[in-house]
Formats: structure tokens, sequence, C-alpha cells
């Protein structure tokens, strides 16, 4: 305990030294990574945070909205004549400005009797279009939904926003303050990402704005009766459809007198008896008259 005061100013004599060659050394010597790079990547970081906490605001500022609403129907019907219907479907969606997704036609022996159409019409027009689908016949099965993405269309809007505020500040940031190589390659990395994400959420818009704009209808129509194309035979096939006809014809000329000999056979013996009767008896009357005037 007595050696305390000798080693107290041996200790702040040995401090004041260490911290006067520390005061010595150069920015150079301080630092071994650029100041450029460490002020990109703190401003890289800091704008990302800034992007959070506007993208949060930005959402919880929304006041009211229009409702953002994917509407799908589903409608069987059954008709008399495809053709027919197809044409009125055709001309409805003209009207409406809508048009045929894809359809699908089940044919048998070159007939339509099964047909599955995917239809798209505009939302403002989807009940009117199944006010005039329901008059074309018979109604089997009819759904209709409607999907609201209204929070969905926001937030990614939201989010797009802030994204592109971000790309615009980092092209500022790369234009200005990257002073070397590493901060320039931190700015490009993140405006890479920045623009990838930007991309997808533009797509997402798009895709969720097209099924709000275009309802999606799902019709299925079945005949009663198989439709048949009307088509001309050629001079050939006339010729043989008459030939066949007339053999049939013949054939069931020749049945039909088969069949009504057939029926006469039962008649043969008692016709027969009765005219060989009548016979007799017209011969003995005529030779009566004879004898008597003999």
């Amino acid at each position: 305990m007595k050696h305390r005061p000798k080693l107290f100013p041996l200790f702040l004599v040995l401090s004041l030294g260490t911290a006067a060659c520390f005061a010595d050394r150069g920015p150079s010597e301080q630092a071994e990574v650029p100041a450029g790079a460490a002020s990109a990547e703190a401003n890289a970081g800091a704008v990302t945070t800034q992007l959070k906490a506007e993208d949060d605001k930005a959402r919880s500022d929304n006041g009211p909205v229009t409702r953002k609403l994917i509407r799908t129907a589903e409608l069987t019907l059954q008709v008399k004549d495809y053709a027919k219907t197809r044409r009125l479907i055709d001309a409805q969606l003209r009207t409406l400005g809508g048009y045929i997704e894809s359809a699908q036609i089940r044919h048998h022996d070159e007939t339509v009797s099964h047909a599955n159409l995917i239809i798209r019409v505009p939302s403002d027009h989807l009940d009117a279009f199944l006010r005039g689908s329901r008059g074309m016949g018979k109604v089997s099965t009819e759904s209709l939904k409607a999907r609201d993405v209204t929070d969905q269309h926001v937030d990614i809007r939201a989010r797009l926003g802030n994204a592109r505020k971000l790309e615009g500040r980092l092209l500022e940031l790369a234009s200005t303050r990257a002073q070397n190589v590493k901060g320039l390659l931190e700015v490009e990395r993140e405006l890479a990402r920045i623009r990838e994400t930007i991309e997808r959420y533009d797509a997402t818009l798009k895709n969720l704005d097209g099924q709000v704009s275009m309802s999606r209808v799902a019709l299925t129509l079945t005949t009663r009766r198989v439709y048949r194309a009307a088509t001309k035979p050629s001079l050939g096939e006339q010729l043989h459809n008459t030939l066949a006809k007339s053999f049939a014809g013949m054939l069931k000329l020749g049945h039909s007198i088969l069949l009504a000999l057939v029926a006469l056979l039962p008649w043969i013996p008692p016709v027969g008896l009765v005219y060989w009767l009548g016979r007799r008896l017209v011969r003995r009357w005529q030779r009566r008259p004879r004898a008597t005037a003999a």
C-alpha cells in the first residue's frame, strides 16, 4: 500500500504520452475503410430505413378508397341450337366490349353437343351479360362471386410509390456522394434490388387491375338435340344416295308383298272351298233349264 504514491505519477505520465501519440497520427492511419465508401453505405442504409417509415405512414394515412372487387360468375345453359346461341353470345360481347378468352367444344360424329367458354366482360356490364345469357336457354346452374382486394391494392400501391422514391434517391446518391468504387458498387446493388421490387409490384398491380376491370365468366352450353352442320352433298354423293334410296324402296316393296302373301295363306283354303262350291252350283243351275226343255 505504501508504494501507491510513487506509481501514480508514473502511470499519469505514460497515459499522457500514449494520448499524444494517437493525436499525432494522420487520417489515413486512424481508419482503414475509405471515407467515401463508409459515407455511401451509411446513406444507403439511412434511405432504406426512411423508406420503411414512409411506407408505414403512407398506408396509415390513406383515407376512404374505392373498393376493388374481382367478380367471377359461372353459368350453365341448356340450349336448342348451339350455332344460334353462339351467334347471340358473340353479338352481345361486341355490344358490351367483352371477348372470348378460351373455348373448348366437344364434337361427336361431326356434331356439337357440349361447349365450355371462358368469357371476359367489363365488370360494369357483368350483370347485363348474365341477364342476356339467361334468356338464351334453360339455366341449369348459376353462381356469382366477388373477392375484395382493396387492402392488397392499397398496400402494394404504397410500397410501389416508396420504392420509386428510394430509386430516385439512390440515383442521386450514386451521382453525387459515391466517391469510390466500393461505395458505388454498394449503391448499384441496392438499385438493382429496388428495381426488381418495383417490377414485381407493378406487375402485381396490373394483374389486379385487369381482374377488377374485366370479370371472368365460365359459360357452359349443352344442347338438347345434336347440332349437325349443314353441308351440300356432291354429285357423286347425290347419285349414290338416289340409288341407295331406290334399292331401299324396292326391298321395302318386296318385304311388303311377302308379308301380304304370308297374311293371305290362312285364307286360301276357305276361299278355295267357297269358290269350288259356288262354281258347282252355277253349273247345276245352268244345266237345269236344258233338261226341262227336253
